[in-house]
C-alpha cells in the first residue's frame, strides 16, 4: 500500500460516510458500539463531534462478510479490497435523478 493509500485509510469519516460504507442506521450504530466489542468506536473530535477511521470502518466491514458462510448463502466466496480513497475524500454521493428532479421542482427550476 503506497504512503498516499495509508494516508486515506487512516482519514477521519463522519456519521454519513460511515452510514453509507456499512448500511448502518445512527441508532443500530451506537447500539453495535456499545454490545459489541469489536465494533469500531467514534473519535471525539469535540464536545458534540464524533468521526471514525475509515480504514477500521472498512476492516470491521470486511471481516463482517467473511463471517458468513459462502456456501449457505449460495454464493461464491468474496474477497473485499477496500477502496484507495474514503467516500468523504471523493466529494458528495451523486444524487439520484429521481431525488433531483424532485429538488429541482420545489425550488421551481422546472
Amino acid at each position: 500500500m503506497s504512503e498516499k493509500d495509508q494516508k486515506n485509510y487512516r482519514a477521519l469519516i463522519r456519521e454519513p460516510e460511515r452510514r453509507a460504507l456499512t448500511g448502518i442506521s445512527r441508532s443500530q450504530w451506537s447500539k453495535l458500539e456499545k454490545e459489541i466489542d469489536d465494533t469500531p468506536q467514534r473519535v471525539q473530535l469535540g464536545e458534540r463531534s464524533v468521526a471514525w477511521v475509515y480504514g477500521e470502518i472498512i476492516d470491521w466491514c470486511s471481516a463482517r462478510a467473511a463471517e458468513r458462510t459462502p456456501q449457505r448463502a449460495g454464493l461464491a466466496p468474496v474477497s473485499l479490497s477496500p477502496p484507495l480513497t474514503p467516500p468523504s475524500l471523493e466529494g458528495p454521493p451523486p444524487v439520484p435523478e429521481t431525488q433531483q428532479k424532485l429538488t429541482n421542482l420545489a425550488l421551481g427550476l422546472l
